[in-house]
């Protein structure tokens, strides 16, 4: 799991190479959880690096090495209010409530939304 924090005014974080190196992509499940200020994004490390890491848009510095830089933009309305509206009369209850010791919150069916609209299969893995 590489975990960088965005804790500055710019919103940006950073990758270094030496990090990544140490991810063998064959062979383990990668995750990215980055801190952004109070809330934690969790994203799938090969499919990240795969789609934002390329070998024409590094930074080297003596400091830090090679790098990558990203800024994250703090978007609150990522679900359309009518797709929510249709999910809460799908769901037919109001929340939050608990179902099998999980708490059902607004935030959490957007977190989900967002997760699947990002995975190309639209699928949440199965435990």
């Amino acid at each position: 799991m590489l975990s960088p924090s965005v804790q500055n005014s710019y919103n940006w974080f950073d990758l270094r190479i030496v990090n990544i190196k140490q991810f063998d992509r064959k062979n383990q499940k990668g995750y990215l959880l980055i801190r952004f200020f109070d809330k934690f994004l969790l994203a799938d490390l090969r499919l990240f690096l795969r789609s934002m890491v390329s070998k024409e848009n590094y930074v080297k510095t003596k400091v830090s090495g090679v790098h990558w830089k990203f800024i994250l933009i703090d978007n609150e309305c990522t679900v359309p209010r009518e797709l929510m509206d249709k999910i809460m009369k799908r769901i037919e209850k109001r929340l939050p409530f608990d179902c099998r010791g999980i708490k059902i919150t607004h935030q959490l069916i957007k977190v989900t939304l967002e997760c699947l609209n990002g995975v190309r299969s639209k699928t949440l893995p199965q435990n």
